[in-house]
């Protein structure tokens, strides 16, 4: 199966089950501008195309204008049984200060809602879900397993050459590797001292003055790859961990779009981690 940038396609959707896999349902991708210019392909694999993962593909689409889109959203089909073991096995591997962060993100999970539409004038119009599917370089499609076979195959015939890995599951080597030049992942932590989740949250518990965010390389292990770019949050005396988290949202932006633009145009940055993680 072969991805045109500009043309109808269709992709199988994989569909989960307790026993393994198999194809299902049909996704049908819109029909794109067959005499737009494209210099570059871009997949971005996530999990949850929330308002700073939308905000970031349009930033980079912007800023480099010549660029095809893949999103593949990762969305299983969960039972609100399932998802509250999996919050239980992180209360076990983490102990109850998880349920301080979980609290506000486990009712959304359990019952989650369509995204309301918004208006055209609307503020933030341009970074909605309405806004990002009607961008015409743009393909979007969820499956129930990124790593099934279909989700695979999908990546492959878009030929992409850069991946990006946006609020993403943790990614297999069949998958990230496919990307001609590497796929990069927006960590919202310093490393190596803070790899994993959540975001912001350990920082503060360990009363760290400030908060890492860090683009790096996708390899085999947890947040270990190499670095493409680093920044810093510092704490004010009132800063809250939703705060600090909604300013690490801007930074990835603006990391990520950059570190994109030195990645494409060339000027890739790789500095490897050294030292052990806090948590």
């Amino acid at each position: 199966m072969d991805i045109e940038p500009c043309s109808a396609i269709v992709v199988a959707r994989s569909r989960v089950r307790a026993v393994g896999s198999r194809s299902g349902a049909t996704t049908v991708l819109k029909l794109c501008n067959k005499n737009m210019a494209v210099s570059h392909r871009i997949v971005v694999f996530t999990g949850n195309p929330a308002f700073s993962v939308r905000k970031g593909i349009v930033e980079i689409d912007e800023a480099l204008g010549d660029v095809a889109w893949l999103v593949v959203v990762h969305s299983p089909r969960k039972t609100p049984r399932q998802v509250l073991k999996s919050q239980w096995l992180n209360l076990r591997r983490n102990g109850w200060r998880w349920i301080l962060y979980q609290a506000a993100d486990l009712l959304p999970r359990l019952f989650p809602t369509l995204p309301s539409s918004l208006g055209r004038e609307a503020p933030g119009r341009e970074f909605s879900v309405e806004a990002l599917t009607d961008m015409p370089n743009l393909q979007l499609i969820r499956v129930d397993n990124i790593h099934a076979p279909a989700s695979l195959e999908a990546v492959r015939a878009f030929k992409p050459d850069l991946g990006l890995a946006l609020a993403a599951p943790i990614l297999r080597a069949p998958l990230f590797s496919i990307p001609r030049l590497g796929t990069l992942n927006l960590h919202k932590g310093k490393v190596p001292e803070y790899r994993g989740m959540p975001p912001a949250f350990w920082e503060l518990w360990n009363g760290e003055q400030a908060v890492g965010c860090t683009v790096h390389w996708v390899d085999e292990k947890l947040d270990t790859g190499d670095i493409a770019r680093q920044a810093r949050v510092e704490r004010s005396r009132f800063s809250t961990l939703r705060g600090l988290q909604l300013q690490l949202d801007e930074v990835g932006v603006e990391l990520m779009r950059d570190a994109v633009k030195d990645t494409l145009h060339g000027n890739a940055t790789s500095l490897p981690q050294t030292g052990q993680g806090k948590t």
